[in-house]
């Protein structure tokens, strides 16, 4: 202990000598270190951009202009009117209200007067009041209100509010970033640069028509990131080294056959029932997850209660065959290209209980003219699928001529209130009606793969 206390002085004595023959150097070491410190807090901005200022190359499939930008653009550089939480209760974001009258068919909204577009300029609705709603009647009130009145009452209208807004040509409102540069093909984006406000990093988006350009493009140096859907180009890249390939579930699309019912033989509910039975769902798991109904798992107003589907050749086969017996039957199958392996074989099934399916590639937009439409479907707003299968909407959206005054009522019951309750209830009950009732049956969401060179730093 007394060894231990010697060496304690020893070091006292020897420190305090130090700092009395070293007092001014010591001193101006610890100025020193605070003047670094506070310039290093100064200027942290500045070491953020000159560490983070890299350039990520992303590339994307699709002709877009300003008129139509790019979603992964739009939610960069603004934000949108409002979101849904994960309860399934309007936000507001640019706004701090909105009046409803008429039920329904006349909405107000009032903005807030702090709004600041990116490149400085004040907001006012006259910027945006055009890009809102195409089928309805806008009336601009004063910088901050705008009315909306449309032809046919909806609740919910908020509900399509949710994506950011922005003013033209191309200019943001509260996003990270903004955008520096735009180049143009043919009236097209072909290239746009955005820059973040805060750490002065860049992203340069580059567009390709098809996902083979795409792929071509990457492989050159062009892109470093890019989202792709067709597997038999990823098979292409699975090999690569230095190379990141996540694997998806894209919900914002789904694979989906839907039923011409103005066609007798498939008006029939056992011949919708006996291909629902035909399908190979097992095959089907290898480009996408399952889906029960016309609305994605991650939605609050899924109904999880609905039956897993079951592959049954036999008993799909004998379902036909006793509605077509010894008829001559022959069907259009139209085809989206990407889901032809699909329709080929729902056509293969087919020919062996007498039905001769010939199939066709989907080309432009989707008419009338078809039996079984096999296609993408853009999933669309889970409180507002009136569109699509709403009796009143045949010749329209309701391309499959479906009629069912429950699904009718529901539909309406969910567009025609705000509570997440009322509105929850009354999807469950379309969910259950139109499974059973099988107009269209709801096949998979697709796989997307992410696609990303590995950095080394």
């Amino acid at each position: 202990m007394e060894f231990f206390r010697k060496k304690l002085r020893f070091y006292f004595w020897f420190v305090l000598e130090f700092l009395k023959k070293n007092l001014l150097w010591v001193s101006l070491g610890f100025v020193g270190f605070f003047i670094g410190l506070f310039l290093l807090f100064l200027l942290k901005p500045l070491f953020l951009r000159l560490i983070f200022a890299r350039e990520e190359k992303i590339g994307i499939v699709g002709n877009y202009s300003y008129r139509r930008p790019p979603e992964e653009v739009l939610e960069l550089i603004s934000r949108p009117m409002l979101i849904i939480d994960k309860k399934g209760k309007v936000e507001p974001i640019l706004l701090t209200q909105w009046e409803v009258k008429k039920n329904g068919k006349i909405f107000r909204f009032h903005f807030r007067k702090d709004l600041v577009w990116n490149d400085g300029k004040p907001f006012s609705v006259r910027d945006i009041a055009g890009q809102l709603f195409k089928d309805a009647k806008i009336s601009i009130i004063d910088d901050y209100t705008l009315e909306v009145e449309l032809d046919n009452p909806t609740i919910v209208l908020p509900y399509y509010l949710r994506r950011p807004i922005y003013r033209y040509p191309l200019v943001g409102l509260g996003g990270e970033y903004e955008v520096a540069n735009i180049k143009l093909k043919e009236g097209d984006f072909s290239e746009i640069l955005l820059v973040s406000k805060i750490s002065g990093s860049k992203k340069r988006f580059r567009f390709y028509k098809t996902e083979s350009e795409l792929v071509n493009a990457f492989k050159v140096g062009k892109i470093d990131k890019f989202e792709l859907r067709d597997q038999e180009l990823v098979q292409e890249l699975k090999d690569w080294k230095n190379l990141n390939v996540e694997r998806q579930v894209d919900y914002k699309f789904m694979a989906v056959l839907f039923f011409n019912l103005k066609n007798k033989l498939l008006a029939e509910k056992d011949f919708r029932e006996g291909v629902y039975r035909l399908v190979d769902w097992g095959k089907l798991t290898e480009f996408g997850e399952i889906s029960k109904g016309p609305i994605p798992p991650v939605s609050n107003f899924y109904n999880n209660s609905l039956p897993t589907p079951i592959s049954d050749e036999e008993k799909g086969s004998e379902l036909i065959k006793e509605l077509v017996k010894d008829k001559k039957v022959k069907l259009t199958i139209k085809t989206d290209y990407r889901l032809a392996y699909l329709a080929e074989d729902l056509s293969d099934k087919l020919s062996k209980v007498g039905i001769e399916a010939e199939v066709e590639t989907l080309i432009g937009e989707v008419g009338e003219d078809f039996d079984i439409l096999v296609a993408f479907w853009r999933v669309p707003l889970e409180v507002d699928q009136y569109f699509f299968w709403h009796s009143t909407q045949i010749g329209e959206a309701n391309k499959t001529g479906y009629k069912n005054l429950r699904v009718d009522k529901y539909l309406e019951e969910a567009r025609s209130t705000f509570s997440f309750e009322k509105q929850y209830l009354a999807l469950k009950k379309f969910q259950e009606e139109i499974v059973r009732d099988k107009p269209a049956i709801f096949l998979y969401f697709p796989y997307k793969y992410i696609v990303e060179r590995k950095r080394l730093f």
